[in-house]
């Protein structure tokens, strides 16, 4: 949850019976939650292993930028496909309503990369033009949901705390 655009972390490991038992995706791999916090999306900046709540989506190079894909999710497609899985006790996404949508790809890889790369210089470029305080409250109020803001916050906190030379066991103690 909340891993952003790759996941550079993780805090359980599976033992070597149920890696023995396990798919190892590799870096590059996006990632789609389809339990609970359905439509969630991060990129794997490392190969790993991940439960069956999560679907693993590797792009063909020639064909898609998997970017490009997460950000159709996150910014356009992440309500739909709530919407979407509604239905059971529990909302889920499968594989096969995952693949029953038509997603609205740019045909060329290129403008993919282009399109991936401009959305995050877009964003650099708005917290550039931030001024003050009251700018920084509107853009991050329009940009992140209540549950968002708190855990940019953690995130924050967290890098404070390991700056000052905490270790992980401590800060996980004291952010909870």
């Amino acid at each position: 949850k909340n891993a952003g655009l790759y996941i550079s972390k993780y805090e359980q490991t599976y033992s070597t019976a149920g890696l023995a038992q396990s798919k190892m995706w590799k870096a590059g791999t996006l990632c789609i939650t389809i339990a609970a916090n359905i439509a969630d999306t991060s990129i794997l900046s490392f190969d790993a292993c991940f439960p069956d709540s999560i679907i693993g989506f590797i792009a063909d190079p020639e064909k898609a930028d998997a970017r490009y894909i997460k950000y159709l999710f996150d910014f356009y497609l992440q309500k739909r496909f709530k919407r979407f899985a509604q239905g059971a006790t529990q909302d889920n996404l499968s594989r096969e309503k995952l693949l029953s949508l038509k997603l609205p790809v740019a045909d060329d890889i290129g403008d993919q990369k282009i399109i991936a790369d401009r959305i995050f210089e877009i964003f650099l470029k708005s917290l550039v033009k931030i001024h003050n305080q009251q700018e920084a409250d509107q853009f991050i109020s329009d940009l992140l949901t209540p549950t968002e803001k708190i855990m940019l916050a953690k995130r924050l906190a967290i890098a404070l705390l390991l700056q000052k030379g905490y270790d992980y066991r401590t800060i996980q103690k004291l952010i909870r």
